[in-house]
């Protein structure tokens, strides 16, 4: 994070939380009112009236299961600590796809936050799931609701990930890899077995609301090279979040400068319409799935 904001575009205290709610919305919502008048104990049911990000817990349903979703960005107003709405959006497509299709996947979620996705994949049948993260708290929370809702043990993991970055060699400063600044290499195999293609890559890599800006669309670009074979599937999804948006125009500026980034190094389908996309709740109109394979 640099300058208060972080690689999704948004702030993460709540002094700033007032001002982006402010630029978000012209009129003032309850949320917005608590932030700038500095109040800190307020009335969460009242803040989860406009988002359930502010709930301790929620629950989605996936694939038959339900799903039970432990948040912390009320206490830590951290992101990635609660369910965003690109979340429901990805998680409703994966279900879409069918169980077939994720029996017996190896799967890499990039920017895990609470790991929704990766017990998404879980409960649809994949092998084994990687919710990977650089923020050790998000990957702590993520651990926690993986093992609340993945009974086997040996099917997922957590990894810390920082887009851009190198494998960690053997002489790299211990420094370096606490904090993320290479990724290790243990994170590059898959988990379980070879993939259904019979490749080491990775068979598909999920992640949502990635980041906001642009200019980090180039190292996110370097890190789905990493993980991923010719074979990979990669599906990425963006929702302009409901709240605490400090850019009005972060869509705009995906659409026109993050994506033909991708496009060096992939063919990107891009897509729209469809019923994962009622999941968001709201937004939908300002959201989108990237469905992405390597180029030869």
């Amino acid at each position: 994070m640099q300058g208060g904001v972080s690689r999704r575009g948004f702030f993460t205290d709540a002094k700033h939380l007032a001002t982006c709610a402010v630029l978000a919305a012209p009129a003032a919502s309850f949320a917005e009112e608590v932030y700038e008048s500095g109040v800190t104990k307020y009335d969460t049911t009242k803040l989860a009236d406009e988002w359930e990000g502010f709930l301790p817990s929620r629950q989605v349903k996936r694939g038959g299961q339900t799903i039970f979703v432990n948040q912390e960005f009320n206490d830590k107003k951290k992101n990635g600590l609660a369910v965003y709405e690109g979340n429901l959006i990805l998680t409703s497509f994966m279900e879409g796809l069918g169980k077939e299709y994720w029996q017996g996947s190896r799967v890499l979620e990039l920017g895990c936050g609470t790991a929704l996705g990766s017990i998404t994949a879980s409960v649809m049948g994949a092998s084994s799931v990687t919710a990977s993260d650089r923020e050790d708290t998000v990957l702590a929370l993520a651990e926690k609701n993986m093992k609340a809702n993945i009974k086997d043990a040996t099917r997922f993991r957590t990894a810390k990930v920082s887009w851009g970055t190198d494998v960690c060699g053997p002489d790299t400063a211990k420094y370096k890899r606490e904090i993320g600044g290479c990724w290790d290499a243990s994170a590059r195999a898959p988990l379980v077995g070879r993939g259904k293609d019979g490749d080491t890559a990775y068979d598909a890599i999920i992640g949502a609301d990635l980041t906001y800006t642009s200019g980090l669309i180039a190292p996110l670009a370097k890190t789905l090279k990493d993980f991923s074979g010719p074979k990979t599937d990669i599906i990425l999804c963006w929702c302009e979040p409901k709240l605490f948006t400090f850019n009005t125009d972060v869509m705009t500026e995906l659409n026109e400068k993050g994506i033909p980034e991708l496009q060096k190094d992939f063919t990107v389908e891009r897509i729209t319409q469809g019923p994962a996309f009622d999941a968001g709740l709201s937004n939908k109109s300002r959201s989108f799935i990237l469905r992405l394979k390597r180029k030869a």
